[in-house]
């Protein structure tokens, strides 16, 4: 629908990728014009250790989650649509990001 009223746009959408998602990204990237990725390394924290990852090991999940989002259309290059910038929400949800964390 989007291309057909607006054919001369881009149409994507965003997802955070691996390991934090298990949807089939190249289905949803398939007929999109570019993979769209959110970085936010105080959610790695959350879902793998409580709070308590290293900020070494958050990185190489990190590092991880933009490696999946380049397979996705067989290297092609994609785009950080959402970026932790500081801490999110309650403390449980969006920890403060360390030092340099947030550098790509």
């Amino acid at each position: 629908m989007l291309r057909k009223i607006c054919p001369r746009h881009f149409v994507t959408t965003n997802n955070v990728g691996a390991p934090l998602d298990t949807i089939d990204l190249r289905e949803l990237f398939r007929n999109l014009d570019f993979v769209c990725h959110d970085n936010y390394p105080g959610f790695v924290q959350i879902f793998f250790e409580g709070g308590k990852m290293p900020p070494e090991q958050v990185a190489t999940v990190v590092a991880l989650g933009h490696d999946s989002m380049r397979s996705v259309k067989d290297g092609k290059p994609f785009l950080i649509m959402e970026e932790q910038s500081g801490k999110a929400g309650q403390s449980f949800f969006g920890p403060q990001p360390h030092p340099g964390q947030l550098r790509l």
